[in-house]
């Protein structure tokens, strides 16, 4: 297999295990209604992207505490259009961008 073509297939395992486990997190939360499911997978994406750029679980996990305890002491505001979660979630691609570039893999 040339390089190119390894290179090839790790992005799209990396795509496929991503997807994955953005859908199981957002089943997860099912409870939620569908608009929460697809909001709360996109999250659950963001969360496996994190990991894989920084190798470690302890950051989606405090991220993941941050947003459960916001939601514990403060108001829930009327849930973001999913426009408006995808314009923040594409947001973070530059700093998806510079983790990558201090951890290559």
């Amino acid at each position: 297999m040339a390089a190119g073509d390894a290179a090839q297939h790790g992005r799209t395992r990396r795509t496929a295990l991503v997807l994955i486990a953005a859908a199981i997190f957002g089943l997860a939360h099912a409870y939620q209604g569908i608009t929460g499911t697809i909001l709360i997978a996109l999250l659950g994406a963001v969360f496996c992207l994190l990991y894989i750029e920084t190798g470690s679980l302890l950051v989606p996990i405090l991220l993941h505490i941050l947003v459960d305890l916001r939601f514990a002491f403060l108001p829930a505001p009327p849930p973001p259009s999913a426009a408006a979660y995808a314009r923040g979630v594409i947001a973070m691609i530059p700093t998806m961008k510079m983790l990558q570039r201090k951890n290559p893999n």
